[in-house]
């Protein structure tokens, strides 16, 4: 009698063996930190690559709504197959954390490193160019999937949630529509006429729904500094404030200032204090040598109406008065806005707002200084700043939230 052997359970068939073999690849299975390097440093060079061809990101709504068709698409996708691991990997914590990291590591070198540098590799700056445009990218699709995969069910938890992440979307929105849609114009304003209307930076001309006028233009400036010059090349310029009693070493040269005029003229004889918006700052200044006396006189830097003067030393080494420094400018303008006229005081660093609009001091007649006729102000209207705000109202009032929830619990 013939028995036949039966396969032992514990075998698996070669069929199964070989499958079990196959390994899968990168791409299948559970998505994680790895994936989100890759998809993040990918979409840097990218960006690279985009500024190397074609220079800075272009500021217009096209740009803006090609950019925005991704965060929709990855909202919908991850509405529609939530339970994906694509979708769980788009909402989900290693992407955010990558490429949160990455554009945060963007945004310090925008930071720290000067303007030149940016300049230098043809930017106007880092937020303007197209890696960090590409990597915001990524951080908003991940905020735009987290959002929708917590949109629904609203429970507590996902409505604290969707505060904070929704908060953050709205935020980097915001900040988008800024740069495209920000306005800046420029308009230089007299004591005789009222205008009302501005100029961009392309020469296109803007009318604003007000005119503006100079009444006064207002100027001081820091006390000036004294130099000792060989030649027009070869200038040693001091750091104390020509002052009444300071006393200098440049040169090998003592300098001490006897006497010390903020405003002054000259009358034929000697200078004098007068308090003309173009008087101009004068020193008289003893020179010594090893406490030998050299030379005495009077030093000027001059404006329009007074002459620079200059105090020969010795043979080819004369003392100068380097040009005051400007401290502080402001324009006082007359607003007529309708039937109603107001004052203005606007300032450098200390805009007025008038509107939509928020006006800067930028500019004068720098060689008439004090005395300048005209100010140049910046028109600057950013209708995307309130969505800005808003967006950081809800990332505030979730924290809150969240601190309150925590407030007693033990974990």
């Amino acid at each position: 009698m013939i028995r036949t052997l039966k396969p032992s359970h514990e075998e698996k068939p070669k069929q199964s063996q070989a499958s079990d073999a196959v390994q899968k690849g990168f791409w299948e299975g559970k998505l994680g930190y790895a994936h989100s390097w890759l998809v993040v440093m990918t979409t840097l060079c990218m960006g690279t690559v985009l500024h190397l061809v074609s220079g800075p990101a272009p500021s217009n709504p096209l740009v803006l709504g090609v950019f925005g068709l991704p965060l929709a698409a990855a909202a919908v996708f991850v509405r529609l197959k939530r339970h994906s691991e694509t979708a769980q990997w788009l909402a989900g914590i290693p992407l955010a954390v990558v490429s949160t990291a990455v554009a945060l590591a963007l945004a310090l070198f925008g930071g720290v490193l000067p303007s030149s540098f940016w300049n230098s590799i043809g930017l106007p700056s880092l937020w303007a160019s197209w890696p960090f445009l590409m990597v915001s990218l990524v951080v908003g699709t991940n905020l735009s999937a987290a959002v929708a995969k917590r949109a629904w069910p609203m429970t507590r938890q996902n409505a604290l949630f969707l505060m904070s992440h929704l908060g953050l979307l709205i935020t980097m929105a915001g900040g988008a529509l800024s740069s495209v849609f920000i306005e800046r114009c420029r308009i230089a304003i007299f004591p005789d006429v009222a205008l009302n209307k501005a100029q961009t930076e392309r020469g296109e001309d803007v009318e604003l729904p007000f005119s503006l006028r100079l009444k006064e233009f207002t100027m001081e400036n820091f006390p000036p500094t004294l130099s000792v010059a060989h030649s027009a090349d070869d200038i040693k310029s001091g750091s104390h404030y020509a002052e009444r009693g300071m006393k200098e070493k440049i040169r090998g040269l003592d300098l001490e200032v006897l006497q010390h005029i903020p405003k002054a003229v000259y009358d034929g004889k000697t200078f004098k204090e007068m308090p003309w918006k173009t008087a101009a700052p004068a020193s008289l200044v003893r020179v010594s040598r090893d406490g030998m006396k050299i030379a005495e006189g009077w030093v000027t830097s001059g404006s329009v109406d007074v002459p620079a003067t200059l105090l020969p030393v010795t043979e080819g080494e004369v003392v100068v008065m380097n040009a005051p420094k400007p401290k502080r400018f402001h324009s006082l303008v007359e607003l007529t806005e309708g039937k109603e006229t107001r004052e203005l005081d606007v300032e450098v660093n200390s805009p007025a707002r008038v509107g939509e609009w928020q006006v800067y001091q930028i500019s004068y007649d720098e060689e008439l200084g004090a005395a300048s006729q005209y100010s140049v102000l910046e028109l600057i209207r950013d209708r995307g700043v309130p969505v800005v705000f808003f967006g950081m109202f809800l990332v505030v009032l979730a924290a809150c939230w969240h601190l309150w929830e925590g407030v007693g619990v033990k974990k």
